[in-house]
């Protein structure tokens, strides 16, 4: 069809050269109104240019990294900005890289190390804060979504003694700071607490990082989250 046009418009602009005479002129001016008339048609019916795909970012530590997203929301790019071993303070320092993805949406879930380190559960949010602040910054068409932390299980670590009570503490504060933000808040914990107020054995291999049926309930908890 495109030829067809072509061969049209240059027979079109040979007639235009030799110039309207008389009644000619009219036939010439109905004859361009029908040349312009097909064209608009051609456009408005030609494919249109590929939509991008949505981004969703799954931004976090090693429990994040160890997830496999990739059906997390079928169509949508899913990119796994997991790192082993990140706190809030190396998570600000990839918010670039973040931003550069243009995502869609970030589900955002890390703590623990933070807290392992010796921050208290108030800092440890304080610090989140900051990089909540920092990824609306820099990518402001995202939807910034805020995961708590998980249990551990308390028999499975060295000297992990009353760390679950800590996690409860930071989400308890996470929840608070989120809705302070105007952010959606996830209680991923409940749905991984077993009646011990754990994190059931069956969840996990080490007592801290999951194993794929914990990531069945993780993404299924997700699911009603995805825009």
């Amino acid at each position: 069809m495109t030829s067809d046009l072509r061969r049209l418009a240059g027979r079109q602009a040979r007639e235009d050269h030799k110039g309207p005479k008389g009644f000619g002129g009219l036939a010439f001016g109905w004859r361009l109104f029908g040349l312009t008339a097909l064209v608009a048609a051609w456009l408005a019916f030609s494919p249109a240019t590929p939509l991008r795909a949505e981004v969703v970012v799954m931004l976090g530590d090693s429990l994040t990294a160890g997830g496999r997203w990739a059906d997390l929301k079928p169509g949508a790019e899913i990119l796994n900005h997991g790192v082993s071993g990140d706190g809030a303070a190396e998570a600000a320092a990839r918010v670039g890289a973040v931003a550069a993805a243009r995502p869609d949406q970030i589900f955002f879930q890390l703590g623990v190390n933070d807290l392992a380190r010796g921050l208290s559960p108030r800092r440890a949010v304080e610090a989140q804060r900051e990089v909540w602040r920092a990824l609306r910054a820099q990518a402001p068409q995202a939807v910034l979504i805020v995961c708590s932390l998980l249990p551990v299980r308390e028999s499975g670590l060295t000297s992990a003694g009353g760390f679950n009570r800590l996690i409860r503490d930071m989400n308890d504060l996470l929840a608070q700071a989120a809705a302070e933000e105007g952010l959606t808040f996830v209680d991923l914990h409940g749905a991984l607490t077993g009646p011990d107020q754990q994190l059931p054995a069956a969840m996990t291999f080490d007592g801290l990082h999951l194993n794929p049926p914990a990531y069945d309930v993780w993404r299924a908890t997700l699911g009603t989250f995805l825009k």
